[in-house]
């Protein structure tokens, strides 16, 4: 990707990050991150962080199985911390949920300086007694409205009765003023990449049932449902916080980068089932077109 930068050839913007799923490797990943931050650090490439996979997977979300000990969250938390890079973590089952955000709290205590973004991927769903610590915490949650609820709710319904848990939250944080991010968790969405574009998502979003669908129970708990403006600020304004670029990225704004596409309808003005089928017609970026279907 680099010589590709070189030669004007990236037609993407790359923000990278090492992945981490064992104790042993932290120290490496963090080293690694520290060193390829200063080789590629400029508008289209940059290393932003470390994801940590805190829990592994199970059909039945709630027993899914843990990676680290408490101990072991606490020390890698604070070393990201200390390198200022982000901290993004898996986090798929209430219990590391909780413990993930434990790790958070001690290593912005530890690092009270640090310059790192702190976000929690999936986390649906969470305890009740956890919610007001996002906030709390400035903890990012980072979602895929589609995959997360709607997948989530056929494997396991049994959570919705559980009055301890908050399951499929979305307008919640965004109220309690959490910022909210989300995409389409490829290649792990399962479907090719066609089939996870964001406005899958964003459709799924507001109206809570599936792609296309416009009648049925909707996905619970219904007053989650997000607006389009949420969600649209969620792909955008927000994605671009995450990435410690919203002074760069994130919307048209004069003095931020030329990143931009232009789409084949309004999605204003049109019914929200359809959402799903919108095309991009032309992408920008950095002022320049590389992406065009129009004549």
């Amino acid at each position: 990707m680099r010589e590709l930068e070189a030669n004007g050839q990236l037609n993407i913007r790359y923000n990278g990050s090492f992945y981490v799923i064992d104790a042993d490797d932290a120290e490496v990943a963090v080293a690694e991150a520290e060193r390829l931050r200063g080789t590629y650090d400029n508008d289209l490439l940059r290393i932003v962080g470390i994801k940590v996979s805190n829990d592994g997977q199970s059909p039945d979300p709630s027993k899914s199985h843990l990676l680290f000990d408490s101990a072991q969250l606490d020390d890698i938390f604070t070393q990201i911390a200390k390198a200022d890079l982000n901290v993004m973590v898996h986090a798929t089952t209430p219990f590391t949920v909780t413990q993930t955000l434990d790790g958070m709290e001690t290593a912005k205590s530890a690092q009270p300086d640090t310059e790192s973004r702190f976000i929690i991927t999936h986390m649906d769903p969470i305890m009740k007694s956890d919610f007001p610590r996002f906030a709390e915490l400035d903890v990012i949650g980072a979602v895929n409205f589609e995959g997360n609820n709607l997948q989530f709710q056929h494997r396991n319904p049994a959570v919705f009765e559980d009055d301890q848990l908050m399951v499929g939250t979305a307008r919640s944080f965004i109220e309690a003023g959490v910022v909210l991010t989300s995409g389409s968790d490829f290649p792990a969405c399962g479907r090719p990449i066609t089939g996870c574009t964001p406005f899958h998502s964003m459709e799924v979003g507001l109206t809570r049932v599936g792609l296309g669908m416009t009648e049925g129970d909707p996905m619970a708990p219904a007053e989650e449902s997000i607006s389009l403006e949420q969600s649209i600020h969620a792909y955008t304004m927000s994605a671009a916080y995450q990435m410690d670029r919203e002074a760069e990225l994130g919307s048209i704004t004069v003095g931020k980068l030329a990143d931009m596409i232009v789409l084949d309808r309004n999605l204003f003005e049109i019914e929200p089932h359809i959402i799903h089928e919108t095309q991009v017609l032309t992408t920008m970026v950095n002022g320049r077109i590389v992406h065009n279907l129009r004549p």
